[in-house]
């Protein structure tokens, strides 16, 4: 199915049907696939940030993060910020842009 997908709708579907079975790892696979394809897309880049949140792999997160700031997903990155700072305390205070 990842053959067919061309438009950010369509890699989506897939992604949303990957978490609907619990496979965050396929969907991250899914979602770096989409994002060869259409690197500017801050939607795909949005979910790739919450799913890889989902997996505690938050300093991948906050790579995918950093394009969202200025964008209607502002809040994504401000979580993955959030999300830095809980797990690892103060010690690992990201970029106040995030936050």
């Amino acid at each position: 199915m990842r053959k067919n997908a061309s438009s950010a709708g369509q890699w989506l579907s897939l992604v949303k049907r990957e978490r609907s079975l619990h496979a965050y790892e396929q969907s991250i696979e899914t979602l770096r696939a989409a994002l060869q394809q259409l690197p500017a897309n801050e939607t795909i880049a949005a979910v790739m940030c919450d799913s890889l949140l989902y997996l505690d792999r938050f300093s991948d997160a906050l790579e995918y993060a950093s394009p969202l700031v200025r964008s209607p997903y502002s809040a994504v990155a401000a979580r993955a910020g959030v999300e830095i700072l809980v797990h690892y305390g103060l010690d690992a205070v990201p970029d106040p842009v995030y936050l």
